[in-house]
């Protein structure tokens, strides 16, 4: 479909689901990264739908080369997050092991 249609389906989604959201992945290896679905905390919303459509919850990416980041937060929440990044290690494993941190506190999605 229409990458600009299926991109405001996707900043809609996340704007609904978590107001405070500090990055999304939209580019990486599908074949090789794993997601899992949204966590709905109480019952979900009508709208919770189109939202599982389009938005999930990064497990491990792999070729992490695009991500929207939302906003002066979401890009000071990354910068502390996930850098410095050492030099044996690759991007998109340091936003992997940031999403299994228990301490961490960025708001990620795929």
């Amino acid at each position: 479909e229409d990458f600009g249609v299926q991109l405001f389906r996707l900043l809609d989604a996340l704007d609904r689901c978590d107001e405070l959201w500090h990055a999304c992945a939209v580019g990486f290896i599908k074949s090789k990264s794993r997601h899992q679905e949204l966590y709905w905390e109480s019952e979900r919303p009508k709208w919770a739908k189109e939202c599982d459509e389009v938005l999930k919850v990064p497990v491990k990416l792999c070729g992490a080369t695009a991500i929207l980041v939302h906003g002066p937060d979401g890009a000071e929440e990354m910068l502390r997050s996930l850098f410095p990044i050492d030099a044996d290690q690759q991007f998109d494993l340091k936003i992997t092991m940031q999403i299994h941190d228990p301490q961490s506190t960025m708001r990620f999605y795929s």
